[in-house]
């Protein structure tokens, strides 16, 4: 995993440069459906059927809603919200807060590398590198209540496993790519202390 990181910090910042190519969206597209696989591991292994069919159900609304790229995206930030707040949140208002958290700052990186590649786009004003303040109070408030709903609904006695952090990672270490190649140093630096960050996470689950 440690080495792999560095080979999609390099493909992430390819592909800003091949944005023009008509591929690119097709690869990004793999891309996200593979990056998916650490958490469908987990979830496999885990025998968590209820999780699996929640996530597969948000996929199929955000794919038709927006697009592939989106929906796994969304998912793969719902399973860190997932992981973190299992692991460190106790009370409701921790979980929500930490899941929150775990979902909002990753989507802070996430979303300039999406819009500087054309994947999505918003009507309103964008304070943040395109980005409406709304966006991040969305993922904020979608992101703790994913979290809540796993932990206290649908996964109650389960001890998240590190997949779902791993699919976060791949995730970054992609878009924080993108956002060096166009110049998007905040949501750069960002990422490179997101994924840091990630991997600490990953001695400790």
């Amino acid at each position: 995993m440690h080495w792999f990181i560095p080979l999609l910090l390099i493909f992430g910042f390819l592909t800003g440069h091949a944005i023009h190519d008509e591929n690119f969206t097709v690869l990004l597209t793999i891309f996200s459906l593979i990056a998916l696989w650490p958490l469908a591991n987990d979830l496999w292994r885990e025998k968590q059927w209820k999780v699996g069919l929640f996530i597969v159900v948000i996929g199929v609304v955000l794919s038709l809603a927006v697009a592939p790229v989106f929906a796994c995206l969304t998912v793969a930030l719902g399973g860190s919200a997932w992981l973190l707040a299992e692991h460190y949140g106790q009370s409701l208002g921790r979980q929500l807060l930490i899941g929150g958290l775990a979902t909002v700052l990753p989507a802070l990186v996430v979303e300039p590398a999406g819009l500087a590649l054309g994947l999505w786009h918003y009507n309103a004003y964008g304070l943040y590198y395109g980005v409406p303040p709304v966006v991040a109070l969305t993922w904020f408030c979608v992101g703790g209540a994913v979290a809540v709903l796993t932990i206290r609904y649908l996964a109650p006695k389960t001890i998240v496993q590190s997949g779902a952090m791993k699919s976060v990672l791949l995730v970054l270490a992609v878009s924080t790519g993108v956002c060096t190649a166009f110049g998007l140093w905040l949501p750069a630096i960002l990422g490179l202390l997101l994924l840091l960050y990630g991997f600490q996470v990953l001695h400790y689950v």
